[in-house]
């Protein structure tokens, strides 16, 4: 670590210290962060701070739960209302879905490769904040095998949505969109109280909106359920179009062989509206 404090003051005879500005640098290497976004550590971190009374800033970059980023972050020191933001933390980077995964944050079969991810963390004073995240999905392959619909590495597609935090816990997802390779798709998620704080409820709404060039129509629906209770989707458009779907030969089952059941699921329904 190396770093310089100036002190810039006036000439004056009965000298205060709130004529007093104090101004520090400081260059990081190797640096440990604990809980930097989303509770992940930053290690092995290049890092360059800048404060004084009012603020600080630091850019630089590390290794953010495993995946190598930049960073570049602020904190205001000065008094505000609730709303004011007193911690903004920006990161970026390249992670592949693996890296993702290990990070907590998989993905599963629908998406492989690797994505450009930007993420701004802001807090707020009084304990609410979000996430907002941006990700270029072209050179990642995605699949959504319900709807038979898949996009291949390189075809143009983007995601972005807000995570919706109060005191370090997520209470939701908002504005959540994806656009690309003929396909739109709009969503949010509202967590319950207990779900947002570590309960057992698991209560899901949300909004969703999707065009692509194998189902052409603008649908728009609404999903919901509970961890044990049914899952119900609402469906209503102009047309819908299934033969992507419909058209495809399931792999046949062993005779004996049972579709497995999520245990305490009690079913799921549907209704839609077409036409």
């Amino acid at each position: 670590m190396t770093g310089t404090l100036t002190l810039s003051f006036p000439l004056e005879h009965s000298l205060t210290m709130e004529r007093v500005a104090i101004r520090a640098h400081a260059h990081l290497d190797g640096a440990h962060l604990g809980g930097v976004i989303v509770g992940q550590d930053l290690d092995q971190g290049m890092l360059d701070l800048d404060a004084n009374v009012d603020g600080l800033s630091m850019t630089g970059k590390g290794v953010l739960a495993g995946i190598p980023a930049s960073l570049k972050a602020s904190m205001d020191f000065r008094t505000g209302g609730p709303g004011q933001v007193v911690q903004r933390i920006s990161v970026s980077g390249r992670p592949s879905t693996r890296q993702l995964a290990t990070a907590g944050l998989d993905a599963g079969a629908a998406l492989d490769g690797t994505i450009g991810l930007d993420a701004t963390l802001s807090e707020r004073r009084d304990g609410s904040g979000d996430v907002a995240v941006t990700a270029d999905l072209a050179p990642a392959t995605m699949t959504v095998s319900a709807l038979a619909w898949r996009k291949p590495a390189g075809a143009a597609m983007t995601a972005a949505g807000r995570l919706l935090l109060s005191h370090d816990r997520l209470t939701g997802i908002a504005d959540l969109r994806v656009n690309g390779d003929g396909a739109a798709c709009r969503g949010q998620r509202h967590l319950h109280r207990r779900q947002a704080f570590g309960g057992t409820d698991r209560p899901v709404r949300a909004r969703p909106h999707r065009r692509t060039r194998y189902y052409p129509a603008a649908i728009a629906g609404t999903a919901q359920g509970d961890a044990a209770g049914p899952i119900g989707v609402s469906l209503t458009g102009p047309t819908l179009d299934l033969s992507a779907r419909l058209t495809h030969q399931p792999t046949p089952r062993p005779r004996g062989a049972h579709a497995r059941r999520r245990p305490g699921r009690t079913g799921r329904w549907m209704h839609a509206s077409i036409g």
